[in-house]
């Protein structure tokens, strides 16, 4: 039993588990007895003559019938683990980058200064410039203010050009896999695939990225993309499951190589738009270096320690937006 609630635990009326990726599943209690209808466990029975002997029956009958099971009332969504409370299940359990440590020789951990945290990402960081028309301290402090896990800033970014290897898909996917983790993030390839009935993908989430967004399907779509920016919940709908409400922390990034991506007016305060182009050529051997670096854990680690001791004291995510010219 105590192996099996490692992973596995009662939410209401239904049941859920973590998958071997790490995604939770939410079933109702038939479709999650059939899942686990293989597992056996070993009770003492009574056999003919009276004396007692061990027998296998199926563990999950069991389960089911012991009052003790682990169960919550709910699931949520709190990056700030301290303010969940205990009745409820926290779908957030610590960042990549937080989780990461680096050790020396001695197996202590490192603890890096500000300079060679500065040293260790300066290639990132002048990627960073490139992409965001060298006004890049907006950007990093958007960035700072997920991995701070500060309430949100209800400001979206878009980099835009007109040509494709800038590196901006290379950045922001790096920054939402090892960074935040594989878990918090959702990659986009086409923005009309977030217009499904069913939005499980988003639950949990920090940061969405949409790859190729096109004004197509954005320009009839933008009240519930903008509504999803700015509201304080989310409501979740799973295939054979009720509808149920989470804290929304989501984030948004695009990348857009067409020429109007999202409607955008002189009242906006939604947005923050850059003009990658502007800023930054095909550079492939910089391309290259700067994603050898992105694959140290080093980089890794120091990035994140770099973003979660910005100081984001006072910030003003709307007026402070850098106004570029393409915006």
């Amino acid at each position: 039993k105590y192996e099996f609630e490692l992973k596995h635990f009662k939410v209401g009326c239904n049941y859920c588990f973590r998958n071997q990726k790490g995604i939770l599943m939410v079933l109702p209690r038939n479709k999650f007895k059939d899942f686990h209808e293989q597992l056996k466990c070993i009770k003492m029975v009574q056999n003919r003559t009276g004396e007692l002997e061990e027998k296998k029956v199926p563990f999950i009958t069991h389960w089911f019938a012991d009052e003790n099971i682990r169960c919550y009332d709910s699931i949520d969504f709190y990056p700030n683990r301290s303010k969940c409370p205990p009745n409820v299940y926290n779908l957030f359990d610590g960042l990549a980058g937080e989780k990461l440590l680096i050790q020396d020789e001695y197996g202590n951990t490192v603890v890096f200064t500000d300079e060679e945290i500065r040293f260790r990402i300066h290639k990132v960081i002048n990627l960073i410039n490139r992409l965001t028309e060298n006004q890049a301290d907006y950007f990093l402090d958007w960035l700072a203010n997920i991995v701070q896990l500060q309430p949100k800033s209800q400001v979206a970014i878009l980099l835009k050009s007109s040509e494709q290897g800038l590196g901006k898909t290379t950045f922001i996917n790096w920054f939402g896999r090892f960074i935040l983790g594989e878990k918090y993030f959702h990659f986009v390839e086409k923005n009309e695939r977030l217009l499904s009935n069913f939005n499980s993908p988003l639950e949990n989430k920090l940061l969405v990225y949409i790859a190729e967004a096109t004004g197509t399907v954005n320009h009839s779509f933008q009240k519930t993309f903008e509504s999803m920016i700015s509201d304080d919940q989310l409501t979740i709908e799973k295939k054979g499951i009720d509808p149920y409400a989470i804290n929304n922390h989501l984030a948004f990034a695009l990348s857009s190589n067409t020429s109007n991506p999202i409607k955008i007016d002189m009242e906006d305060r939604k947005w923050c738009v850059f003009d990658s182009e502007k800023s930054s050529t095909k550079d492939f051997e910089f391309i290259n270096s700067v994603k050898e670096d992105m694959n140290d854990p080093i980089v890794q680690k120091c990035f994140y320690e770099f973003l979660l001791r910005r100081d984001l004291t006072n910030k003003n995510w709307i007026d402070e937006r850098p106004q570029t010219e393409l915006y």
